[in-house]
């Protein structure tokens, strides 16, 4: 029997040891494209159907009704037991769950597809986190719900494209998006597919992160439109935070861009650069600053 890896389907497979935490005893065996350490079982299911399990779950669906769903999307037996297990095993991922039974008779997710330049963009916000964030920022909820597409979303400049120099001191740590992002890349098929990934799972699991995928549009005096679309926008602890998912987080410099995402998201809502931060991070490491602390200019 070939063995595959469970995260990235690689046969790329060597025998590292054996467990100490099962009954029999198993081989423990390492995927040397991913660095994924696993045994097998006589049910062995792709970590992707965990993040699915997951997803569904804190959505507000039932055991039962993400058991049928598996069987007709995936074509998958996944038994009630199986299912509570990967959950229960999972739930410190997803503060949200709390909060399940509120979703029952509809998705907390709205989502609104925008093309621009060609690219698809799924602009989605959290209906119950748009609530609480009524109070402390009325004017960055109405913007959040009152989004539709428009011709400024696709002019200028792109915040991703321009050269700024920054200020700011890297200190990578790890961190609780960290965490989430570890577990919900399982679900990419491919590379290309854990952008969204790692935005939807927090979006859906993390109680913060109130939207994804935000337009922003600005006048720079200097540059003229600028134009850019917020990975994660997050309300934790007072402040606004925009973060930005980057594989090899620690080997780029996203401070720019994220500056330039937090200037045009001030212009639209009122929002104060003091009450805001920024951060871009992969499955290890977690950058942050203080928009309103960084000098910059234009390269």
């Amino acid at each position: 029997m070939t063995i595959v890896c469970p995260r990235c389907d690689s046969e790329n497979i060597v025998k590292k040891g054996f467990s100490k935490n099962t009954d029999p005893i198993k081989q423990v065996h390492l995927c040397k494209d991913c660095n994924r350490r696993f045994t097998v079982g006589k049910h062995h299911y792709h970590d992707r159907y965990k993040v699915k399990a997951l997803n569904m779950y804190t959505s507000g669906m039932t055991l039962d009704e993400i058991g049928k769903q598996f069987g007709k999307r995936y074509r998958k037996r996944i038994s009630r037991t199986t299912l509570h297990r990967w959950i229960k095993t999972h739930s410190h991922l997803s503060p949200m769950m709390k909060n399940r039974k509120t979703f029952r008779k509809s998705s907390p997710i709205v989502t609104r597809e925008m093309v621009h330049r060609g690219l698809i963009y799924r602009y989605s916000y959290h209906r119950l986190k748009i609530e609480y964030l009524k109070r402390p920022y009325p004017e960055l909820a109405e913007y959040l719900t009152g989004i539709e597409d428009r011709p400024e979303y696709q002019e200028g400049e792109r915040c991703s494209q321009l050269s700024v120099i920054t200020d700011v001191e890297q200190k990578p740590r790890d961190s609780f998006a960290c965490s989430m992002a570890r577990f919900a890349v399982n679900e990419a098929e491919e590379n290309r597919d854990r952008h969204e990934a790692v935005e939807n799972f927090m979006l859906i699991n993390d109680t913060a992160t109130i939207a994804k995928e935000v337009p922003v549009y600005f006048w720079e005096k200097r540059r003229g439109s600028i134009t850019g679309h917020i990975d994660l926008l997050q309300h934790r602890y007072g402040k606004i935070h925009i973060l930005d998912y980057k594989p090899e987080a620690k080997k780029g410099d996203a401070s720019g861009q994220l500056l330039l995402y937090a200037r045009g998201l001030s212009f639209r809502t009122g929002v104060p650069l003091e009450n805001m931060e920024c951060g871009w991070f992969d499955e290890r490491d977690h950058i942050s600053f203080s928009p309103a602390e960084t000098r910059w200019r234009f390269l």
